[in-house]
């Protein structure tokens, strides 16, 4: 499904299962755009390359009690945000696993700005497994479950890399190598958030107030 301005998708299920390179279920890529997507549960699998759930290309959509979930083949992202897109996600779960690549729940990359409200993003199994990957952007998360399990190389709860400056509250951040990786993102805000797993941060002026872990002892980035 492409959508374009002012359009609605509501109440529907949404399947790709692929048959080429890349697979995906809805593209809001028409540019400063404002689609409204409500109660829609996407589910993407079949792409030899990459299966994407829902993919947001320079435009503002407002995504309201989805369910996005890729899974198999190579790569999987439930959710993608780039190129300047400023989506509102609120009740979104998104679920990438069982890729032998990289399954990643949600991507913010290339100066999008996402704000991020009551979302449980996992990623699972393959080489690397990411709940949140932020790169090159600056998402607001807030109340959000970040997890990251079973890659053969790595899983981490929440990666921000190159210059990434998220803004993350009452969240909970989960990985098995690291809950939190921050490397070379000097913007990135981390506040009153239970983080499950070691912390891993290159990068001077990370700020972290209130954060603990699975036993109330506070962490420090």
């Amino acid at each position: 499904v492409i959508t374009n301005d002012n359009v609605s998708l509501t109440d529907m299920t949404i399947k790709n299962t692929g048959g080429g390179m890349y697979s995906m279920a809805v593209f809001n890529g028409t540019a400063s755009s404002s689609p409204r997507i409500e109660r829609i549960t996407v589910d993407v699998t079949g792409g030899t390359l990459v299966n994407m759930g829902i993919k947001n290309n320079n435009c503002s959509p407002i995504m309201t009690n989805i369910t996005a979930t890729t899974s198999g083949n190579m790569d999987n992202r439930a959710v993608v945000n780039e190129d300047s897109a400023t989506p509102t996600m609120i009740n979104v779960t998104a679920s990438a696993s069982d890729g032998t690549g990289s399954n990643i729940g949600v991507l913010n990359k290339t100066s999008s700005s996402a704000t991020m409200i009551n979302v449980i993003a996992s990623g699972s199994g393959g080489t690397t497994s990411r709940g949140v990957a932020n790169n090159a952007s600056s998402p607001t998360i807030i109340k959000a479950i970040a997890s990251g399990s079973g890659g053969s190389v790595d899983s981490y709860g929440m990666n921000s890399t190159n210059s990434a400056s998220p803004f993350i509250q009452n969240s909970i951040i989960e990985g098995e190598t690291y809950s939190m990786v921050i490397n070379s993102s000097p913007g990135t805000r981390l506040v009153n958030s239970k983080l499950v797993g070691s912390v891993f941060d290159n990068t001077a002026g990370t700020q972290c107030r209130g954060n603990f872990d699975s036993n109330l002892a506070a962490v420090n980035c």
